[in-house]
């Protein structure tokens, strides 16, 4: 059905997860620039502005792993910046839980919790304004997919599987390679949040799920 359409690939990983907008780094970000969402919104005005995007039928946004993400925390922006188009979005690999770590030792920032709390600070990252508004005094919450979608507009269709192996190894730190009944536990206990979570979507006759009882992360863009 996608064969006409034009596409835009915006390899940009990840600015940081497409929501940040420092455009001056100082010490705080050690001189790095995360400037993911200025980028997009960049794109995209450049998009409208001379290849007529504006004119658009129908508009998907879609990405994987940050992108995913990504596409969770801007198809409302995009929604509402082109009220005459049909916009739909397919984020992948983007769901991800705030859980504790399995090893808050050696997890980044100790947990993913923490890890968004110290993005939202580091990269002074965009959030979808509805969803800040429901969490003033934790808006880093909005990272979290199962935060942002009540709030969003557009249908969806989210392709997330069960164990996300990225979140498992490198977010919550589970050893993969050594199974015994502690680290079972965890990720037995990884999915029920995982399928917990995505039963929102599940109930909501609008938006669709693939949600697969595997270990990966997304699917390759290039078959």
């Amino acid at each position: 059905d996608f064969y006409q359409y034009n596409s835009v690939y915006v390899p940009y990983c990840t600015g940081d997860v497409h929501s940040g907008t420092v455009k001056k780094p100082t010490e705080e970000q050690w001189g790095l620039y995360f400037t993911g969402h200025t980028n997009l919104v960049t794109i995209v005005e450049e998009l409208v502005s001379k290849y007529g995007m504006g004119d658009a039928e129908e508009l998907i946004l879609t990405g994987s792993s940050a992108g995913g993400l990504g596409t969770f925390l801007h198809t409302n922006a995009f929604f509402d910046a082109f009220p005459n188009t049909r916009v739909t979005a397919l984020p992948q690999a983007g769901w991800f839980l705030p859980l504790p770590a399995y090893d808050p030792s050696v997890a980044p920032c100790g947990g993913m919790l923490k890890l968004m709390e110290s993005l939202y600070k580091l990269a002074h990252s965009y959030l979808p304004p509805d969803c800040v508004s429901a969490n003033p005094d934790t808006p880093h919450v909005c990272f979290s997919a199962n935060y942002t979608y009540p709030h969003i507009k557009a249908p969806l269709f989210v392709f997330e599987m069960q164990y996300d192996i990225n979140q498992l190894y490198e977010e919550d730190s589970v050893p993969l390679k050594v199974f015994n009944s502690t680290t079972c536990d965890y990720i037995g206990h990884f999915g029920d949040e995982m399928r917990g979570t995505l039963q929102a979507v599940v109930n909501n006759k609008r938006d669709g799920l693939f949600n697969p009882g595997c270990f990966g992360h997304g699917v390759s863009w290039n078959g």
